[in-house]
């Protein structure tokens, strides 16, 4: 059952959020406008979030939120789009990940976007081809050149993220050996990525 507020109420939630909001607690934020009625403000700061480094970010606490969304104001985001289609795959929901990824590339070949909003869209999609693992790939090595197009260093502004192939831990392509079952001939791992590394 929805609980009523005071109108007293709602302006202490909106004063809270909007504290919140300007410091580093976006799911109180989202919870304090949400409970004001503010949807507009909800779905900013879900669309913020969107971007947000899923090993830091609050897709976990937020998904009830997202996935509260209507569908139509959904697709005419490509923030909400690309926030949908990581709380989907962190879900386990693989085909509803992929949905929204699709979707995103419909919007993004539609015509009258402008440069920067293109090059946004094309990294964000680019983004989902590799975190979400959207676009298949037989091996690590068919996923460099697109990591590669995520880190370009002439344009900055629109990198996808930030990339570690050894995501901090010793292994043979930054001079330690990793002992892991999965690479059990090192040598033979360095020959592969070695080259692929070095140009991303």
């Amino acid at each position: 059952m929805k609980q009523e507020w005071s109108l007293e109420e709602r302006e202490a939630l909106y004063l809270k959020a909007q504290q919140t909001s300007r410091g580093s607690d976006a799911v109180m934020a989202v919870r304090c406008y949400d409970l004001c009625g503010r949807h507009a403000k909800v779905i900013q700061l879900l669309e913020r979030q969107a971007h947000e480094d899923p090993r830091h970010g609050h897709f976990r606490e937020l998904q009830p939120y997202y996935l509260a969304i209507p569908e139509d104001e959904a697709t005419s985001s490509p923030d909400l789009m690309v926030g949908l289609s990581m709380v989907s795959f962190l879900r386990a929901d693989f085909d509803v990940s992929r949905l929204w990824h699709d979707r995103l590339c419909v919007y993004a070949a539609r015509p009258g976007h402008s440069l920067e909003e293109q090059k946004q869209l094309e990294a964000d999609i680019r983004y989902l081809d590799i975190v979400c693992l959207v676009r298949s790939a037989d091996s690590f090595v068919d996923l460099m050149p697109l990591i590669a197009q995520g880190m370009d260093e002439d344009e900055p502004a629109y990198r996808s993220f930030t990339f570690s192939v050894t995501n901090g831990l010793p292994t043979i392509i930054n001079g330690g050996r990793s002992f892991s079952v999965w690479t059990p001939d090192d040598a033979a791992l360095y020959r592969e990525f070695a080259k692929p590394v070095e140009r991303a």
